[in-house]
């Protein structure tokens, strides 16, 4: 998104306080993240998934079972590399976020803003933010999709050149490799890129720049047997009315508003700004690229568009579990958005001494500890809404990090230990049967480690929260997560509601029927031992017969013939109908 400036970098270079004044805030940026640098249990996930590929086990959750666990293909990718580098993943994964935090950084700075008062606004932005300086490190994926998405608004100058479309197409393809939802940012301002360029005309440049995303989603679909990660049916086959998602949506807002009022405000700030530039522009001059100042070229209208339309996807799925995690992509196209817009000299000082004031104040700072390393249930608020930095703090900070081979969750790797050294005894399990999480039917694992034909059988631990303690159990076990993230089958059943388990063990929760982001799923009585001894035994008939199809697809050689045409068959909907009636049953439990 080009302004009316033709040299940005040249206007921050001019005079001696400006390259001060920017280089300062982007310091406390960084140094921001830094001193909040973590790694969360859920980047976890597709760490177990990475180390069994350099182990010789394909890209999977479990050893002989294709499950796309992780929603960021960009990312795994980019932590492969660190992996191959490091041999780890912790330190790689808060360098690199922090590498790409810096870069955000720079080109907002040195690329985007139109002058040195404005880029202070908008680092100052990204600075105050609790949600942004959280989420700059954790080992997930927003800080390569902060980077791609202001990368993608400097990109975003006017051109009909098929380069220009070809490049932004891109840049767009590989935000959606990084997080999919962020169609809903990107999807006004790529509409109009193809619309001045012409769709006919720019067909074969989209084209080209969605190569990357097409490879990918095929290799998803022969590799895994789906075009969606595994996680993300997780999330849509829980079956609750949209009602309660929306409601639950408007929590996560309000719980923003309430802890960290600087995101949101930002968001909606430079939602007006882009929106107002609409005042007075015909449809021809839009499509010229023309704003109500007559800058050329410029569209910001579209991103401020875009921030509408992912605040209203995030109330529609309910938010996350994660606060503030859904709302730092938005936030960065903020601070895109209010950098290259003419800002007044006086007004751009008091805005940024105002941001720089909330984040060295003690009481508003986003780097103020709170109550981290208090009991683990107080960063969770009323509505299952989680302080999830405060969570993990003493088990997954850089600032606490231990020299062993154990870091990060010391007592997740301990437990493991203890799994591996008692199994086939669980006292898990013990506490599931008491809760009616497992039937009496499926007490398991048995008194012996060997079926009735005296196979060895596998161990299956069955767990939630499976990042740090998945990674910990290594490609030996097979972990059963009841949330279903890891699951091909469970991912496609109904939850269970209420959650037993939820009430259990966060007792101030218990009048949540369920919790956002943790959809728990009853296994159907005999998955355990399926699971162990590698034979369907599954009680119910309906949910016996699904299982075979998810198997064949999930277990069965990539290119067996019968596994195709099984694949094809799938995607066309020919097994729905079986899906819903273990769907029924499932729910009859």
């Amino acid at each position: 998104m080009a302004s009316s400036s033709p040299n940005r970098a040249a206007v921050l270079r001019g005079g001696r306080l400006g390259p001060v004044a920017v280089l300062a805030v982007a310091a406390v940026l960084v140094f921001g993240a830094y001193h909040k640098a973590w790694v969360t249990d859920d980047a976890y996930i597709t760490f177990r998934a990475i180390e069994n590929l350099f182990d010789g086990h394909g890209l999977t959750w479990n050893v002989g079972e294709r499950v796309q666990v992780f929603t960021h293909p960009l990312w795994m990718m980019a932590m492969c590399g660190v992996r191959a580098l490091t041999g780890g993943f912790f330190h790689g994964a808060v360098a690199l976020n922090l590498a790409l935090t810096l870069a955000t950084a720079l080109l907002l700075a040195l690329r985007l803003a139109r002058s040195w008062p404005a880029a202070c606004v908008g680092l100052g932005l990204l600075a105050a933010s609790r949600a942004f300086t959280d989420f700059a490190t954790s080992g997930l994926e927003n800080a390569l999709l902060h980077l791609l998405l202001v990368l993608l608004v400097w990109l975003d100058d006017g051109s009909r050149s098929r380069a220009a479309v070809a490049r932004f197409s891109l840049v767009a393809a590989l935000c959606l490799m990084t997080r999919p939802d962020a169609l809903f940012l990107i999807a006004p301002a790529w509409a109009l890129v193809l619309l001045r360029a012409g769709l006919r005309r720019a067909a074969p440049a989209l084209l080209a720049g969605l190569a990357p995303l097409v490879l990918w989603e095929l290799f998803a679909l022969v590799y895994y047997g789906s075009l969606l990660p595994n996680s993300v049916l997780a999330k849509l086959n829980h079956g609750l009315p949209a009602g309660a998602m929306i409601a639950q949506g408007g929590h996560y807002l309000a719980n923003s508003l309430r802890g960290d009022p600087v995101t949101l405000v930002g968001i909606a700030a430079a939602t007006a700004a882009g929106l107002m530039t609409l005042r007075g522009v015909r449809f021809r001059s839009l499509m010229a690229g023309e704003t109500a100042s007559g800058a050329r070229p410029d569209a910001p209208w579209t991103w401020g568009a875009g921030l509408v339309l992912m605040l209203l996807y995030v109330v529609v799925v309910g938010g996350d579990f994660m606060s503030g995690r859904f709302l730092t992509a938005p936030l960065a196209v903020a601070a895109a958005v209010i950098v290259t817009r003419p800002l007044p000299a006086a007004f751009a000082r008091a805005a940024g001494a105002a941001l720089l004031a909330l984040f060295l104040l003690p009481w508003s700072s986003p780097l103020r500890d709170r109550d981290y390393g208090a009991e683990w249930h107080a960063a969770i608020d009323a509505d299952g809404i989680a302080d999830e930095r405060s969570y993990y703090t003493e088990i997954g900070s850089l600032r606490a990090a231990r020299h062993a081979a154990a870091w990060p969750d010391p007592r997740s790797a301990q437990n493991a230990a203890r799994f591996k050294r008692e199994w086939p005894a669980d006292n898990f399990v013990d506490y599931l049967l008491q809760l009616g999480v497992l039937s009496p039917e499926d007490r398991w694992p048995p008194a012996a480690a060997t079926d009735e034909d005296g196979r060895p059988l596998r161990m299956v631990a069955i767990r939630g929260a499976v990042g740090f303690l998945g990674y910990h159990l290594g490609p030996s076990v097979h972990v059963l997560d009841y949330h279903a993230l890891g699951d091909p089958l469970l991912a496609r059943l109904p939850a269970t509601v209420p959650d037993p388990i939820l009430r259990d063990r966060i007792p101030r929760l218990a009048s949540l029927p369920w919790r956002i982001g943790h959809f728990y799923r009853r296994p159907p009585v005999g998955y355990v031992r399926t699971l162990a001894c590698g034979r369907n035994v599954i009680a119910d008939p309906d949910i016996a017969r699904y299982y075979d199809v998810i198997r064949r697809l999930t277990r069965d050689p990539v290119f067996d013939r019968e596994r195709l045409a099984t694949l094809w068959k799938f995607q066309f909907g020919g097994y729905e109908e079986l899906r819903r009636r273990a769907a029924a049953a499932s729910a009859r439990r």
